[in-house]
């Protein structure tokens, strides 16, 4: 077991963070929760689903890579928000834990 959500504001104005692994646990993203992660170059999101999220969780996906499971991309392309990322890269992830 773990985290299902990430609150609201949660990483907001982190300008540190570079990147970021999204557990499979996690189904829903909050408002703001990377808003302002200016230098967040690279998003991993291990969950097959795409987690909700807001138009407003991540304001710079324009520069930033999206990782998600093989065969999903589609799913990734589709969904809300996540479809705004640079790019969207498939990749091998080990198994759910």
């Amino acid at each position: 077991m773990g985290i299902a959500g990430i609150a609201d504001k949660a990483f907001y104005g982190c300008k540190g963070l570079t990147s970021v692994t999204i557990p499979y646990c996690v189904t829903n993203i909050g408002d703001h929760a990377f808003f302002d992660c200016i230098n967040l170059t690279s998003v991993t999101v291990k969950a097959i689903e795409p987690p909700t999220i807001e138009l407003s969780t991540f304001n710079n996906q324009h520069n930033a890579t999206l990782y998600v499971h093989k065969g999903y991309k589609a799913a990734y392309q589709a969904a809300k928000g996540w479809k705004d990322f640079k790019e969207i890269i498939e990749k091998k992830m080990g198994t759910q834990q």
